[in-house]
């Protein structure tokens, strides 16, 4: 598909992973394409996101007894999102020695660990803690006004911690979409031993 680009740059293209086997261009991971995946992971909306063609995504994919089907690259999209937004969040929890969130916890609970997040101040926790209990615990229905409540922050102030928060996260997607493309890059080597 993109091999009418010049030979040089396209082979610095593929050389880095950027275009695939197959000739396409890889899907773009940036903070914009994050939030649009978080918030279709939220309102349980179909997405088409980019982010489902990543190699992190294949992975999982490829992973023994896989369910297929048409949806499974949002499936398995949102699993990586959620586990990356619970286990980030969980460990800043332990880092400030707090209880890591249940996934069973109530609402009420929830309102009250919340509370606890904001007396310590921190801002990444306050981040990590928003992005969990707004697009992980969709459940819960927690909005933007009871959170601001519960931390006694503003709204404002509150899109500044999502915008940082999301930043973190897509910085973590980055580094594990490396790590994937290194590993398949490795795997796909010919033995460079000589078998005799």
């Amino acid at each position: 598909m993109f091999r009418f680009l010049d030979g040089a740059f396209y082979r610095i293209l593929k050389d880095t992973g950027w275009v695939g086997v197959s000739g396409k261009l890889m899907a773009s991971l940036d903070e914009k394409s994050v939030y649009q995946a978080l918030r279709a992971l939220r309102t349980g909306a179909a997405s088409h996101s980019p982010l489902s063609q990543l190699q992190i995504v294949d992975d999982v994919i490829n992973t023994p007894g896989f369910p297929n089907g048409s949806q499974a690259r949002e499936y398995a999209l949102n699993q990586i999102l959620s586990r990356t937004i619970s286990d980030s969040f969980a460990q800043q929890r332990i880092v400030l020695d707090h209880a890591p969130p249940s996934p069973h916890e109530t609402r009420a609970e929830a309102f009250d660990s919340i509370h606890r997040d904001g007396l310590v101040g921190n801002l990444e926790l306050l981040g990590w803690s928003w992005l969990y209990y707004h697009f992980v615990r969709v459940d819960l229905q927690i909005t933007a006004a009871e959170f601001c409540s519960r931390v006694g922050v503003d709204p404002r102030t509150l899109r500044r911690y999502q915008r940082r928060a999301i930043h973190r996260l897509t910085g973590q997607l980055i580094q594990a979409e490396h790590q994937a493309r290194l590993k398949q890059r490795l795997e796909q080597r010919p033995s460079s031993r000589r078998r005799h």
